[in-house]
């Protein structure tokens, strides 16, 4: 439907089809709004104010759980190997910024509105990947609720583990090395899986 309100972008599995008079162009609804840029122009998804008033709305629902708002589809695909996805919603937004978008929208909600923390039940975890250079982010403020959470990934090489960093907390800039979700993955797991799909002839580790 071109009418719909109100939708989380969480569908694993579904086609979005642009027809016009020339040609017809296929998106996966999987990673949907990582391909935005790639839209026709007269195509158009809702803003982030309208996906930030429906995960409100969600949050506040009887039947909610607690999420995770992730950057892209593959972040989503990682995560869902090691959480519960019965209990834990996962949400691919497009991107960095979008995480932190939606995580300031949706704070200021909170800050404005009291009836709003009393009746979210579950938390939310905003998380980012680490960029190599580091982005700082100081209008970005920590949720006085408690409710919501804004974290990066990163590898803290001293004690051989992975912590999650608030972005806001200018502590942490001298605990900055470039960690994606990929570098937290057991690596000897990672790798035999990437030898059974070259074994099936999907990849080629030789290129």
């Amino acid at each position: 439907t071109t009418h719909c309100y109100g939708i989380l972008p969480i569908i694993d599995h579904g086609t979005l089809i642009h027809i016009n008079d020339n040609n017809k162009t296929i998106f996966d609804f999987f990673n949907i709004l990582d391909q935005k840029s790639n839209f026709p122009d007269d195509l158009n998804m809702k803003s982030l104010y309208d996906l930030s008033n429906s995960l409100r709305n969600y949050l506040r629902s009887d039947n909610a759980e607690n999420t995770i708002i992730c950057e892209g589809g593959t972040d989503k695909r990682y995560l869902e190997l090691f959480l519960d996805k019965e209990h834990v919603h996962i949400i691919p937004c497009g991107g960095k910024d979008n995480v932190v978008t939606l995580y300031e929208l949706l704070r200021l909600s909170l800050e404005s509105d009291k009836s709003l923390a009393t009746a979210i039940k579950r938390k939310t975890l905003f998380l980012t990947d680490t960029d190599e250079h580091i982005t700082k982010y100081s209008e970005v403020k920590k949720d006085k609720t408690g409710k919501i959470f804004i974290k990066r990934l990163q590898i803290d090489d001293k004690v051989g583990s992975v912590q999650l960093v608030n972005i806001y907390d200018a502590r942490t800039e001298n605990l900055h090395t470039a960690t994606r979700i990929e570098d937290v993955l057991d690596g000897e797991l990672y790798y035999q899986s990437l030898k059974l799909l070259e074994a099936q002839g999907k990849i080629s580790l030789s290129n």
